[in-house]
C-alpha cells in the first residue's frame, strides 16, 4: 500500500513538472508567480487600495481617476465614453483604452454610457481625447454639439 502511495505521489509531481515545462505555462509561472517584482516586502509597503489598483490596472485607471476629479456632484454624473475603434482609426491613440461602462463604474463609481446606449441622451459629461497625452473630461453645455458627437461615435461602434 505504501508503495502505491509513493508511486502516485511521484507521478503527480512528474505531471506538474511536465505541465510547467511547456513554454506558455513556464512564462506564466515566472511572470505571475515567481516574479521578483512581486515580493512580500514591496507589497507590505503598498497596502493602500489606491496604490494596488493603480499597479494592477495601470495607465487607463490613472486617467479615469484624474478625469473624474472635475466632477463635483457624482450622483447625477453620466459620462459618454468614446468608442475604441474611433480612438484607434481616427485619432491613432494607442495607450488609452475606453472601457465598457460597467468597468468604468467599477473603477470610478460614476455611471458611463456608450453612444449606442438608450441612455446616451442623459449623459452630461464626455471624455474628449485628442491624443495619448491629451485626455480631458468636459461638461456638456451645447446639446446640438453633443448630438453630433454621438452621431459620429455611432459609426465606430460595432
Amino acid at each position: 500500500m505504501t508503495f502505491k502511495k509513493i508511486n502516485l505521489f511521484l507521478s503527480g509531481v512528474l505531471v506538474i513538472i511536465l505541465f510547467f515545462t511547456l513554454p506558455a505555462n513556464n512564462r506564466w509561472l515566472f511572470s505571475k508567480i515567481l516574479d521578483s517584482g512581486n515580493d512580500f516586502a514591496m507589497q507590505m509597503n503598498h497596502m493602500d487600495p489606491e496604490d494596488r489598483k493603480l499597479s494592477r490596472y495601470g495607465f487607463s485607471y490613472m486617467i479615469y481617476m484624474n478625469a473624474i476629479k472635475r466632477i463635483t456632484v457624482h450622483e447625477n454624473a453620466i459620462i459618454l465614453l468614446p468608442p475604441n475603434d474611433y480612438l484607434t482609426e481616427v485619432l491613432h491613440v494607442t495607450k488609452f483604452v475606453s472601457p465598457e461602462p460597467a468597468v468604468f463604474y467599477y473603477y470610478t463609481g460614476i455611471n458611463a454610457v456608450w453612444a449606442n446606449s438608450p441612455d446616451a441622451g442623459r449623459a452630461n459629461w464626455e471624455i474628449v481625447v485628442h491624443s495619448d497625452s491629451s485626455i480631458i473630461l468636459k461638461k456638456v453645455m451645447n446639446r446640438r454639439h453633443f448630438d453630433s458627437i454621438v452621431g459620429v461615435y455611432k459609426h465606430y461602434i460595432r
